[in-house]
């Protein structure tokens, strides 16, 4: 059944309906865990509603779910619950995927065998409406008819099996697969297949290469492939763009998330490409492991990454995309361990012009006669299809589709730089091709935000030119805001810009190789209409085989450079406004340095003697970061009160020795302020509360700061606040509360005794991080107000004298208190995040309320020997699997623990409790029960568990105080 449209988002992907007892421990748990491992959100818990919630609640969870999937066994029909579901999921019209589990789809349809005798008793029961039963005969009818899986056909009887292809199936229809292929995958399927050719699925560890031109479409075939066969291997890593990280010396960054993909390391510790090397090889050679390297064009990059086939686990699969067939068939490819990528054939390449030039329709009557030499002029190359479509789309006059087709014919068919030049030349704007360019030369990987304030900065209008070039495909902007392009794009870019040079050197505008700016810094090159200088962060050169139009065209070597320049060699740049070094060192006056920099970046720079007159007045980005010489000039509050700085908008002075911050005073509009890890800081200025525009405050690392002004908690806009390892800090100001924009706070390892009453008007605030707050004593009960808090840190923390720990699982939130009073506050959001508790509080005589909310609760043991009786709303944390009482006080259980459906361990040592209540035995999923000796007739308790439960049951009795090791256990014989 299709679904109805909607106008508002589901909450759910998919609902699953299905009998607790029949698949809940079983193949239903099992999907529900892997829905969760790939982003799915499902809802299952729908039985839960049947004890004392209104049927309207359950037709709400119906709504809000994308996908309704009845999961058919033989005991569903006996479930009147599960046939209310599947009647509304008939009527809600969403799309049902039914699962035969373990019955015929033809029982279901028709209402034979198991399905026929549950019907049998509903008709003779005169307490059941019979228009009901109608309902429900009708509604099996209509869904036992439709395509869904059958555990026997689909999946030869394998329940692993079948749970893959649901998820396959439910990835695709919530458009969840972890990688978009293209917007318009014209012909990927084909060479998926044909490479899937290829793979022998065994043993044995396999290397395929995925071969073919730039542009071609070899990553998009990859990602196709990736989304194809994650699901089959224990841990998956997709590793893109690695020959541009091997050439801005990245490798380790590489190296370190292959090992968090498939190991699952946060922060891998491999501070060398040897070290990378030997973890991979040592530490995944038991793992059956999909890797797809993309852009491979060196010998050493593979061996860094994927060096042997003993490198990774029986049955793994390593794909290699590349430009270079001789890279990969000296790692041992044959031929016939290779697929050589073609170009589209004509119709595709007809059909997917049209896709980008006429959104899919038909071209009028006078381009019509032009589109097939437009479609041949692409040379079957998806990129340049896509590129040269997206220029011409806006055009809608026949003479200029024959001018642009001029341009095409007269280019070679492989000289793909070319062709994709047209869309740099159909930019109208001179801004659209300088921030363009801009971006090709300086800005790939990074932030969008920074860029945006020196191009506004420059009177250009970045926020109308961005959407053009997003639109024509020449940019990217990747989920962390960062830029990025096609390097075949890259590439284009920055020829450009070489081209220019190439004749005249002076008249260059962008350096971004080490070689170049060397040679222009080392002979003081007067390149007047230079706009922008950044030097990579290594100085070593990393554009591989791009040439370096200076170093050509200028006498003299490059050999044995000082590092060391005088600031006379920016004079003549009357145009730089974007200038970025690392590491060199300055001499003489910067009295006329260029004027109209707007991005400034001086990074571990040196001075021989104070810059004071350097001029900043324009400069929207301010970089000063280890350049202590220049950072004390920035801190001279006379000279500060002197400048105009309404253009800066980043400010950073990290690793600096300055003692003071600036007065900020004139730098009223900045949104970023980094000051970490300035050792010697021990004041922030007053002035800073003016700054009603700070977004992020850094302070972090500044070790001898005790004292934060009260003026900070006037920054209205501030979201981010960090003061990790700023030890002499032993409290915060009690206006706290007033930073209402606040979402992220970062106190770990300050001396911090108790956080202000105040906090709890932070509403907005997510991320709370307490790591090592050892003096900590209290948190203030505003504490609980703190709607929004998802995110707390708490690792070696203690309050009131007790250590606390809150750790990050991949399954939800592990608590480990030693207080009640951290518990008693937690906000109710934060609570449901929650999957595992252990308290140890030997004072406390009773539970806080907050526990309730708790709904997510796995695993919950409470060491407090003081408490006398449990709440009842304990039968309320359903998902609870394990349940440990070491209360030596506790006197008795309510009887709604028998509500704890999924309890598979209960562990129960209390000296005072006499009995437990009969409740225990509706506990269905118990497996292991171990009780003190106090209880009087413990294997009477044991003979109220579900007959089916009885062999699995053990119990232990509770000597001296002290309970017996678990091989002790006895196992009773059934009581049948």
């Amino acid at each position: 059944m299709e679904a109805s449209s909607s106008s508002a988002p589901f909450e759910f992907d998919v609902f699953l309906s299905f009998r607790g007892k029949d698949t809940r421990k079983g193949f239903t748990g099992h999907l529900y865990d892997r829905l969760k491992l790939h982003g799915i959100s499902a809802f299952k818990d729908s039985e839960d509603l049947e004890r004392g919630q209104e049927i309207e609640e359950l037709l709400n969870y119906i709504e809000r779910s994308m996908i309704l999937m009845p999961i058919f066994s033989m005991g569903y029909a006996e479930s009147r619950w599960c046939l209310k579901e599947i009647t509304m999921m008939v009527a809600c019209r969403r799309l049902i995927i039914p699962v035969f589990f373990d019955v015929e789809p033809l029982d279901v349809r028709d209402q034979i065998d198991h399905f026929a005798h549950a019907f049998e008793r509903y008709q003779k029961d005169t307490e059941i409406d019979q228009q009901e039963v109608s309902n429900w005969r009708r509604a099996l009818e209509t869904v036992g008819s439709l395509c869904g899986f059958h555990l026997k056909n689909d999946a030869d009887g394998d329940e692993a099996k079948l749970v893959l292809l649901i998820v396959r199936r439910v990835l695709k229809e919530v458009s969840k697969f972890p990688y978009q292929v293209a917007e318009h995958p014209i012909g990927v399927d084909a060479h998926v297949n044909e490479v899937k050719k290829l793979c022998k699925y065994g043993s044995a560890v396999q290397f395929i290469g995925i071969h073919g031109m730039g542009g071609i479409g070899k990553t998009t075939i990859a990602k196709a492939i990736y989304n194809d066969l994650f699901l089959e291997f224990e841990a998956s890593s997709f590793l893109f763009n690695i020959r541009e990280k091997f050439q801005q010396h990245r490798e380790l960054e590489l190296q370190r998330q292959l090992t968090h993909d498939i190991l699952k390391i946060d922060d891998p510790q491999i501070y060398s490409v040897e070290d990378g090397k030997g973890m991979i090889k040592n530490r995944m050679n038991s793992k059956k492991v999909l890797i797809i390297l993309d852009d491979i064009d060196d010998g050493y990059q593979l061996d860094a990454l994927a060096g042997g086939r003993d490198w990774f686990g029986h049955g793994s699969m390593i794909f290699i995309t590349t430009r270079n067939w001789k890279v990969i068939q000296e790692h041992g490819l044959s031929e016939g361990q290779i697929y050589k990528v073609n170009g589209l054939n004509y119709e595709q390449s007809c059909y997917l012009f049209k896709w980008y030039a006429f959104k899919g329709r038909e071209p009028e009557k006078g381009c019509r006669q032009l589109l097939d030499a437009f479609v041949k002029a692409g040379g079957g190359i998806p990129l340049a299809l896509q590129m040269i479509g997206l220029t011409l789309a806006p055009k809608r006059k026949v003479q200029e589709w024959k001018y642009l087709l001029d341009k095409l014919q007269h280019i070679p068919v492989d000289r793909i730089q070319e062709r994709l030049r047209i869309s740099y030349d159909g930019l109208k704007e001179e801004e659209q091709k300088q921030i363009f360019l801009d971006i090709s030369c300086f800005f790939i990987g990074k932030d969008r935000e920074k860029a945006t304030h020196m191009w506004e900065a420059c009177g250009l209008y970045p926020k109308f030119v961005i959407p053009v070039l997003l639109s024509r495909s020449l940019i990217n902007i990747d989920q962390h805001g960062e830029f990025s392009m096609h390097d075949l794009v890259r590439d284009m870019g920055r020829e450009i810009v070489r081209q220019h040079g190439i004749a005249e050197p002076w008249m260059i505008s962008r350096l971004w190789s080490s070689q170049d700016i060397f040679v222009l810094l080392r002979q003081m090159v007067p390149i007047e209409r230079v706009k922008g200088i950044m030097l990579p962060k290594s100085r070593n050169d990393f554009e591989g085989t791009e040439s370096s139009c200076l170093q050509n065209r200028i006498a003299g070597q490059r050999s044995n450079l000082d590092k060391c320049f005088t600031a006379q060699c920016f004079e003549l740049m009357l145009n730089l406004r974007i200038l970025q070094l690392e590491g060199i060192s300055f001499e003489g006056n910067f009295q006329h340095f260029p004027k109209g920099l707007r991005w400034l970046a001086l990074e571990n720079c040196r001075f021989t003697s104070p810059p004071h007159d350097f001029d900043i007045e324009k400069v929207a980005l301010l970089d000063l970061s280890g350049c202590s010489l220049m950072a004390e000039c920035f801190t001279n509050y006379s000279l500060m009160r002197t400048l105009d700085l309404s253009y800066l908008k980043f400010l950073n002075l990290a690793r600096t020795e300055i003692s003071s911050t600036p007065d900020f005073t004139n730098v009223r509009w900045l949104e970023k302020l980094i000051l970490s890890d300035c050792t010697k800081l021990t004041k922030v200025h007053e002035s800073i509360g003016i700054l009603k525009s700070l977004l992020s405050l850094d302070l972090g690392g500044c070790k001898i700061l005790s004292k934060i002004p009260d003026s900070v908690c006037r920054l209205s806009s501030l979201k981010s606040f960090d003061l990790r390892k700023c030890a002499k800090v032993e409290y915060l100001p009690e206006s706290l509360g007033n930073m209402k924009s606040l979402q992220k706070l970062y106190l770990d390892s300050t001396s911090i005794e108790t956080l202000p009453d105040s906090i709890g008007s932070l509403t907005r605030l997510g991320v709370l991080s307490l790591k090592g707050c050892m003096c900590l004593n209290a948190l203030p009960s505003s504490f609980r107000n703190l709607v929004c808090l998802q995110h707390m840190i708490v690792q070696g923390t203690f309050v009131k004298g007790r250590e606390n720990n809150i750790y990050y699982k991949k399954e939800g939130v592990e608590v480990r208190a030693s207080s009640l009073d951290l518990l008693a506050i937690l906000p109710n959001l934060f609570c449901r995040r929650i999957c595992r508790l252990t308290l140890t509080d030997y004072k406390t005589e009773e539970l806080p309320d907050s526990m309730k909310n708790m709904t997510n609760l796995s695993s919950l043991e409470l060491h407090c020997h003081a408490i006398r009786e449990l709440p009842s709303y304990i039968g309320s944390l359903r998902r609870i699997k394990k349940l440990k009482l070491l209360c030596m006080e506790l006197k008795s259980l309510p009887n709604s623990v028998g509500a704890l459906k999924e309890l598979v361990t209960f562990e129960i040592f209390a000296g005072s409790m006499k009995a437990l209540p009969d409740s225990i035995g509706e506990l269905e999923s118990l497996e292991i029960l171990l009780i003190s000796q106090a209880v009087r007739n413990p294997l009477l308790y044991l003979s109220l568990c579900p007959k089916r439960c009885r062999n699995r049951v053990g119990t232990l009795l509770f000597c001296n105080d002290f309970p017996l090791p678990y091989s002790t256990l006895k196992f009773p014989t059934a009581f049948d």
